[in-house]
């Protein structure tokens, strides 16, 4: 899995919810939300490591990786 920057959020909040059995009751597309399709309820776990570049959103349940964001060394 390569690691998401800025330009590939944007794309993925202009293809809309991705939630299996969504109604798209929120119309508003501003926000991205991350969700695990493994273990609904479960949570996520957002980790960094350091010298990494990058976040790690992971399902709590099962460890398996939802995504990898790079971010910006200031």
């Amino acid at each position: 899995m390569s690691a998401l920057a800025i330009p590939e959020l944007e794309r993925m909040m202009l293809g809309g919810c991705q939630v299996p059995g969504c109604k798209h009751e929120h119309k508003k597309q501003d926000k991205l939300y991350f969700r695990q399709r493994c273990h609904p309820g479960a949570g996520l776990e957002v980790f960094y490591q350091s010298g990494s570049g990058s976040v790690t959103v992971a399902c709590r349940g099962c460890g398996l990786t939802v995504a990898v964001i790079a971010v910006a060394l200031v």
